[in-house]
């Protein structure tokens, strides 16, 4: 009865394993979506992955109804680990790809389109004028645990 058992268990072993051991170093998506960017806003999030390699895909599906696509900047800070810890990157109209490598949790992102790219006037813009300077961008934020 014990040598059944035990072929039993070790069988499971076997099966299930290798499986697990593929999922910790397995890429996970922790979002993909398509944003609307306001000039005078800056969506942000904060997220807790752990350790691994962060990786930041943005794509600009469609420039403004103002018709031209102003660069973005997409900040990323650590908020529990090393405050020191960030980056920072430019998103041109035709998107980017960057890897970022994390060192433990807590991190925050930021993504806005670059203040220095918009007219003086933007801050006194009636909601009408900002709606035409309204960018879209996909963002995908996928991580591979350590």
């Amino acid at each position: 009865m014990r040598r059944s058992a035990l072929a039993a268990l070790l069988a499971t072993m076997v099966l299930t394993w290798p499986v697990q051991a593929q999922a910790q170093g397995t890429a996970q998506t922790l979002l993909d979506t398509t944003l609307a960017i306001r000039p005078t806003e800056i969506p942000a999030m904060c997220l807790e992955p752990g350790a691994g390699t962060l990786t930041v895909q943005t794509d600009v599906p469609q420039p403004p109804r103002a018709g031209m696509a102003h660069p973005m900047i997409f900040a990323f800070n650590s908020v529990k680990v090393d405050p020191s810890e960030h980056a920072t990157f430019t998103i041109g109209s035709n998107g980017s790809v960057e890897t970022l490598k994390l060192a433990g949790t807590g991190y925050c992102w930021h993504l806005g389109i670059d203040p220095s790219s918009l007219p003086p006037t933007t801050p006194t813009m009636s909601d009408a004028e900002l709606g035409a300077l309204v960018q879209t961008v996909h963002l995908k934020l996928t991580f591979t645990p350590q």
